[in-house]
């Protein structure tokens, strides 16, 4: 996986995005997410997937979202069992 190092670690706990660290193996924030006061969990992290513009307006990620539900899901329960 790609491009949002911070939710497959995050998935399974709530962790303030603030909280985060800025630059992550050579991935640096927007700052959108960098400002968002958005704590991950199944709900926030279903709506970041579905259209991340809509849920963090302003961030720079360039994907589209993912419309299909039984999809996000099955993403959201893989992210929690990455470790």
């Amino acid at each position: 996986m790609g491009g949002a190092p911070a939710l497959r670690r995050r998935a399974a706990r709530r962790v303030p995005i603030a909280s985060l660290t800025i630059k992550e193996k050579g991935f640096t924030y927007s700052a959108a997410l960098r400002k968002a006061e958005v704590t991950w969990d199944d709900k926030s992290l279903d709506a970041f997937i579905a259209d991340p513009q809509k849920a963090i307006p302003g961030n720079v990620m360039p994907f589209p979202g993912v419309a299909d539900a039984k999809q996000r899901t099955e993403i959201i329960d893989y992210l929690k069992t990455v470790k």
